[in-house]
C-alpha cells in the first residue's frame, strides 16, 4: 500500500468514526453496545493514525476532535478492564505514515 493511499483509507476511516461518535454524542447509539463491537479496534485505530491526525491537526485544529476524545475514554477503559481481568494488552506503534 503506497502512503498517498494508506492516508486516503485512514481519512475514511477516521471520517465514519467521527460521524460515529457525534451520532454517539447525541444518544443515536448506544454507547456499551458500540464499545462492546468497536472498543479494541477503534483504540487500536487511534493509535496507529495518531500521527497523521496530528499532521492534520496542523491546519485545521479541531480535526477528528469528537474521534480522538472517544478514543481515549475507551483506551483508558480498556487499560481499566485489562488490569481487573490480569491481560495485557501490547500494541506497537510503527510509523504507518511518516
Amino acid at each position: 500500500m503506497t502512503r498517498h493511499c494508506a492516508r486516503v483509507t485512514a481519512l475514511g476511516i477516521l471520517n465514519f468514526y467521527e460521524r460515529m461518535t457525534i451520532a454517539l454524542r447525541f444518544a443515536v447509539f448506544d454507547e456499551e453496545m458500540l464499545y462492546d463491537d468497536k472498543g479494541l479496534v477503534l483504540v487500536l485505530f487511534s493509535r496507529w493514525v495518531e500521527p497523521y491526525v496530528k499532521e492534520l491537526r496542523q491546519h485545521h485544529e479541531r480535526c477528528f476532535v469528537n474521534f480522538s476524545e472517544l478514543a481515549v475514554e475507551w483506551d483508558l477503559r480498556l487499560s481499566s478492564e485489562s488490569r481487573v481481568h490480569g491481560r495485557k494488552l501490547a500494541i506497537r506503534k510503527r510509523g504507518i505514515f511518516g
